[in-house]
Parts: structure tokens; C-alpha cells; sequence
């Protein structure tokens, strides 16, 4: 459900009450999450950091999202990545090495 919400640029354009709720319920969700939760190796590049991703791309690129939508959603990276340390600027290639400090 995560994914096919953050994939749908066209239903970001005319939904923005549900892009606005999912905002919602993801922030509130990843407020009880730990700060380290993220940061070990493994889960570091998972699922949900892929699909934000995506999203944000996505929220970014689409022209009928609206001002408050875009605004909400580009507050909600900013707080990932201070919280979490994640960089959603980054273009990510599923082929590249993987480096371990």
C-alpha cells in the first residue's frame, strides 16, 4: 500500500487530502520509532527509505499537487532526514557497491 501510494503521481495531482492524511499517519508512525532504528547496514537502504524516495520525487515533480501538499511533504523529509540521517537527494542505484565504514 506504501508503494503504490508513493508511485501514483496522478493521484497525487487530484488526492490531496489522502497524500495529506498518509503524511499523517507516516510521520506519526516513525515518531515512536527509535533515532537508531535506521542505522545499521542493513537497514539503512530498506524498503521505506526506496519508496520516500520515490514519493518526494514525485511530489516534487507533480505539477497539480498544490502549494500545502508540497510544503507538508517536503517539511516531512526535512524531519526524516534530521532524524534519521537520510539523504533523499541522493539518486540511488541499486547496482552500486556498497560501502561499509
Amino acid at each position: 500500500m506504501v508503494w503504490l501510494l508513493c508511485s501514483c503521481e496522478e493521484a497525487i495531482a487530484t488526492q490531496h487530502e489522502l497524500y495529506s492524511s498518509f503524511i499523517s499517519v507516516l510521520h506519526f508512525q516513525l515518531k515512536h520509532t527509535p533515532k537508531d532504528f535506521f542505522v545499521d547496514i542493513v537497514s539503512r537502504d530498506n524498503f521505506l527509505t526506496v519508496t520516500l524516495k520515490n514519493f518526494f520525487a514525485n511530489l516534487e515533480d507533480c505539477v497539480g499537487a498544490g502549494q500545502d501538499l508540497v510544503k507538508r511533504g517536503l517539511q516531512f523529509r526535512d524531519t526524516l532526514s534530521k532524524k534519521y540521517s537520510w539523504d533523499f537527494t541522493l539518486e540511488l542505484n541499486e547496482f552500486a557497491p556498497t560501502v561499509i565504514d
